[in-house]
């Protein structure tokens, strides 16, 4: 996969999933409390956040790890790094973040994520560790 795959992947997916996230969010809080409406100001905010998390995420694993020849996937191209990323990715909800910053957060992880999910599907697929 090349730089400019790895940018489109992970900046639609970030818009795509963050949209999808906060749209859930807002839902969630409309049951709880019938009286707030949807903020669509918000959502937009967050596709915004999502893409431009992305985008920026897009290429931070082949920064890491340079493509300088076929196997320079190691620990940041990994399943395990996957792993650890998606777990930390679950404590930033309980965590003492400010609840501006968790988006952003978000964001580059998934864009990051997205990254490692093209990678999976190539031939030489993702290492373990």
């Amino acid at each position: 996969m090349n730089s400019k795959q790895h940018i489109k992947i992970s900046t639609i997916g970030g818009a795509l999933i963050a949209g999808t996230i906060n749209t859930a969010k807002q839902t969630r809080e409309l049951s709880e409390n019938p009286e707030q409406k949807f903020n669509f100001w918000i959502l937009i905010e967050n596709i915004a956040i999502g893409a431009i998390g992305g985008f920026v995420a897009a290429t931070l694993p082949d920064i890491l790890e340079p493509a300088t020849n076929p196997n320079h996937r190691k620990f940041f191209h990994s399943l395990t790094f996957a792993g650890l990323m998606l777990y930390s990715n679950h404590q930033l909800k309980s965590s003492q973040f400010p609840e501006e910053i968790k988006p952003i957060i978000n964001a580059i992880s998934i864009g990051y994520g997205l990254h490692l999910g093209a990678d999976f599907t190539t031939p030489k697929s993702l290492p373990l560790i």
